[in-house]
C-alpha cells in the first residue's frame, strides 16, 4: 500500500472510532438544544412574565371598580389615578364649565319650568323669578347624571312645599356623563368654581348676603359644592355633601370636600367606604345605621342614593332626624356610639349652622319613607 493511502486510511479510522462532531454534544452529557432553554430550568416565553409573578395586561391599567350611576345602573370603570385613558374623553377636552354647565332656576312662581341663568349674562337673573329676598340652594348632581338627575326632583319640591326659596338645579351633565369615572372626577374643580362665578354674580346683581345661600350636593357634586365654597372663601352659609363620593378622592387633595369650604359644613353617609367617603370630611358628619348600608336596601347603590330621599324629607319633615354625638369616628367603625354631646338634626332646612354641631353623629331610621323616627 502507498504511504500515502495508508495514511488516509489511518485518519478515517481514527475519526470514526475517536472523534466528535464538535457541533453535537458528547452522548454522555445529554442533549441540549441551544435554541431551547436548558430543561431544567422551566419553559419561560420572554414575551410573557415570568408566570409566578402573575400576569398583568399593560393595556387594562387596574384597578377596577363596579360603580353606579345616579340612577342605579352599574358601570365598571378604571379608577387608577395614573393611567388616565387617553383620546376623546381623557380629562378636561371636551367639557368647558363656563359653557357646559347649565344653572335652571325653580321657584313657587316657576316651579316645573326652570329660567335659565348665566354666569355671563346678568340681565338672565335680573329678568329672571329670582328674588334675593329668599334663601338660594344649589343642588348639583353626581356622576353620568343630568338635567334628570334624582337629586334635582327628589329634593327641589321639598323646597317648594316648605317655603319660598331660590332653587338653582347645577346640571354638568356634558362633563358627567361619560364612562371615564376618572374624567368625571377630575372636573369637580371646575363644576365648583363655575357654580362659584354664578354666586359672584348673583351678588353683584341682586345685592344677596352669602347668609343667604347653601350648596347642596351628592356624591362626586359633594365635593363640587365645597369647591363651589372654597371660591367664595369660606364664606356660604352652608355647604351639604350627600354621600359624598369615594373613589379616587384622599384627604389633603386641593379639591376633596372639607370642612371650611363654608362657615357650616355637614356630610351625610349611607355607604361610606364604598361608594362613598369613608373618614369625616365635614365639620358635622353624620352616619345613619352606622353609614354603611341602609335598612330595606340590599345593593350599595341603594345605599348610595338613600341620602338623596333622606335629606329631602329632612327639608320638609317636622318629625326631625334626631343624631347622636358619639365620641370619634372609630365608634362608627367599630358599630357603636357613646353619647357625649347634645343631640342634633341631620340636614333639615334652615342648617345646623351657628348651633355648635360639629363631630360625628349616629342615627337610626326606618327601611322606608317616612324615614324620620324623631
Amino acid at each position: 500500500m502507498k504511504p500515502i493511502a495508508a495514511l488516509t486510511l489511518l485518519i478515517y479510522f481514527l475519526a470514526v472510532g475517536h472523534c466528535q462532531d464538535p457541533e453535537e454534544p458528547e452522548p454522555w452529557k445529554g442533549y441540549t438544544d441551544p435554541a431551547e432553554p436548558e430543561p431544567w430550568k422551566g419553559f419561560s416565553d420572554p414575551a410573557e412574565p415570568e408566570p409566578w409573578k402573575g400576569v398583568s395586561d399593560p393595556a387594562e391599567p387596574e384597578p377596577w371598580a363596579l360603580i353606579p350611576d345616579g340612577a342605579g345602573r352599574m358601570h365598571m370603570v378604571n379608577i387608577n389615578p395614573v393611567k388616565v385613558p387617553e383620546g376623546e374623553d381623557e380629562v378636561e377636552p371636551l367639557f368647558n364649565p363656563e359653557s357646559d354647565v347649565i344653572f335652571r332656576l325653580f321657584t313657587r312662581r316657576n316651579p316645573l319650568h326652570p329660567q335659565l341663568i348665566r354666569w355671563d349674562d346678568p340681565s338672565s337673573i335680573s329678568n329672571s323669578n329670582f328674588d334675593p329676598a329668599n334663601p338660594t340652594r344649589f343642588l348639583i348632581h353626581g356622576w353620568t347624571e343630568g338635567e334628570d338627575a334624582t337629586l334635582f326632583w327628589v329634593i327641589k319640591d321639598h323646597y317648594m312645599r316648605v317655603g319660598d326659596f331660590n332653587v338653582i338645579n347645577v346640571d354638568w351633565g356634558d362633563g358627567a356623563q361619560t364612562i371615564n369615572y376618572i374624567a368625571a372626577r377630575n372636573r369637580v374643580g371646575g363644576v365648583g368654581m363655575i357654580v362659584s362665578r354664578v354666586i359672584d354674580v348673583v351678588r353683584a346683581t341682586t345685592g344677596q348676603s352669602l347668609d343667604m345661600i347653601n350648596v347642596i350636593g351628592f356624591s362626586l357634586g359633594g365635593h363640587a359644592a365645597g369647591n363651589a365654597g372654597k371660591g367664595q372663601n369660606g364664606q356660604l352659609n352652608s355647604v351639604i355633601a350627600l354621600d359624598p363620593a369615594g373613589p379616587l378622592f384622599s384627604t389633603g387633595q386641593a379639591d376633596i370636600l372639607t370642612a371650611s369650604d363654608a362657615v357650616y359644613t355637614e356630610a351625610i353617609y349611607t355607604n361610606a367606604g364604598n361608594l362613598a367617603f369613608d373618614a369625616p370630611l365635614a365639620q358635622a358628619n353624620f352616619y345613619p345605621n352606622y353609614g354603611r348600608s341602609q335598612p330595606g336596601c340590599i345593593t350599595s347603590i341603594c345605599a348610595h342614593n338613600r341620602v338623596n330621599e333622606l335629606f329631602a324629607e329632612s327639608v320638609s319633615t317636622a318629625n326631625h332626624f334626631i343624631a347622636m354625638q358619639c365620641a370619634d369616628y372609630s365608634e362608627i367603625l367599630n358599630g357603636g356610639c357613646s353619647s357625649v354631646g347634645p343631640y342634633a338634626k341631620m340636614g333639615g332646612e334652615p342648617s345646623n349652622r351657628g348651633l355648635g354641631v360639629s363631630g360625628v353623629y349616629y342615627l337610626r331610621t326606618n327601611a322606608q319613607s317616612p324615614f324620620a323616627r324623631g
